[in-house]
């Protein structure tokens, strides 16, 4: 009996979250699974790593600009989905984002689809600290939504299920801790690949990266202020770079923050890259300097490819991957203390080879991808399998 799996996004440009759903497509569709993509937008870097025969649904394309209120697109969004389960036979959604869920739930409530969500962030602050309209109103649906008959939440680590269950109030034992995971192999084979969407980094020197959508909670701005005062001081002469990967509503600022400190010359933003780990693993270090996190994919990325990681205690979650001298913390906002950390990782010698090994275990160890895989499609086909709740063609057909 194949299980039909609609997997939902906003679209799929360069996040991690974006990254991870792909992962989901790439790891369960095959018999008995039938996965298809919904997006609000098809658009996106990652559009081309889905498997060729991956159905690929969305809604702008056939819903052009039109005179609107609040609300309005949001409704016509759920209508659009409730259309798609029941053309497609959905028998279970899947979706990683807050924002997608305040659309699959009502859509999956009014056709009677079990559904999987995903919290990624500790929602206090992705959702709490944010200037978003009509953030309380979004914080009663979300957590009657997460609490529904029907719905399996999963949550990226223990930090996140707790946050989210004292945020939303919801029971604590109704989330499900399973974290991320990475394909340790893939990477490999990738950044083996060396393909390059720009210049290649081995022309710049050694080099610092930042990986992470542009925008304020990431942090980019504290690590180019550290870059600054780390060239100053330390390497005036040197060949030393800062690259910047990623894209967002806080690039145009932080450009103007390059040219303004004077280090337009020694720092370089790429945009989005399809294939990032070659960069990763050419790279002296990853630099994480966000506010705030739950279970950062570049983190276990860089782990997984032996690279060197300075972030800061933005979770305990990072706080645990970086643990027992696998990489090195800073306090959040803390400019001064990262610049020193950029001088003392730069004259200390590059990682031996145990140390990449050890980091590169410990990944495959606890965050490896085949008992994810194994644990989601079980999660899956229990979810299909709740009658209860089940669309009524899978009745039907029993």
């Amino acid at each position: 009996m194949t299980v039909r799996i609609l997997a939902c996004s906003g679209s799929l440009d360069g996040g991690g979250s974006e990254r991870q759903l792909v992962q989901f497509v790439r790891q369960l569709h095959g018999r008995p699974y039938d996965v298809q993509v919904y997006l609000q937008y098809r658009r996106g870097i990652h559009l081309a790593s889905l498997p060729s025969d991956v159905r690929v649904h969305d809604y702008w394309s056939s819903h052009g600009p039109r005179w609107t209120y609040p609300g309005r697109i949001r409704r016509l969004q759920i209508d659009h989905l409730a259309d798609v389960l029941a053309t497609e036979k959905i028998d279970v959604v899947y979706d990683r984002t807050y924002h997608m869920t305040l659309v699959t739930a009502p859509a999956c409530q009014r056709i009677g689809c079990p559904r999987i969500s995903v919290i990624t962030s500790p929602p206090s602050r992705d959702l709490g600290a944010r200037r978003e309209r009509f953030r309380s109103w979004k914080r009663r649906l979300l957590a009657r939504y997460y609490a529904a008959p029907g719905a399996w939440t999963i949550a990226v680590s223990q930090q996140v299920a707790d946050d989210a269950a004292n945020y939303y109030g919801l029971d604590r034992q109704r989330l499900l801790v399973l974290p991320n995971a990475v394909d340790a192999r893939a990477i490999a084979d990738q950044a083996a690949q060396g393909a390059m969407e720009d210049s290649s980094p081995h022309a710049w020197g050694d080099f610092w990266l930042v990986v992470g959508r542009m925008t304020p909670e990431k942090g980019q701005a504290d690590a180019v202020r550290a870059f600054a005062q780390y060239n100053q001081r330390h390497s005036p002469y040197r060949p030393w770079s800062l690259v910047l990967m990623g894209d967002g509503p806080q690039r145009p600022y932080l450009e103007r923050l390059v040219r303004d400190l004077g280090i337009a010359h020694r720092v370089h933003f790429l945009g989005v890259q399809s294939n990032p780990f070659p960069w990763i693993q050419a790279a002296r270090g990853l630099v994480v300097p966000s506010h705030y996190e739950g279970l950062p994919n570049v983190v276990l990325e860089a782990l997984a490819l032996g690279t060197p990681v300075l972030a800061t205690r933005c979770s305990p979650d990072v706080e645990a991957l970086l643990a027992q001298d696998r990489g090195h913390l800073v306090d959040v906002g803390a400019i001064e203390d990262m610049a020193a950390a950029l001088a003392r990782l730069q004259s200390s010698p590059k990682p031996a080879a145990e140390q990449r090994l050890a980091r590169q275990r410990y990944v495959q160890q606890r965050f490896g991808i085949d008992a994810w895989t194994e644990t989601m499609r079980n999660l899956v086909l229990q979810a299909s399998e709740a009658r209860s709740s089940a669309p009524a063609w899978r009745r039907e057909e029993s």
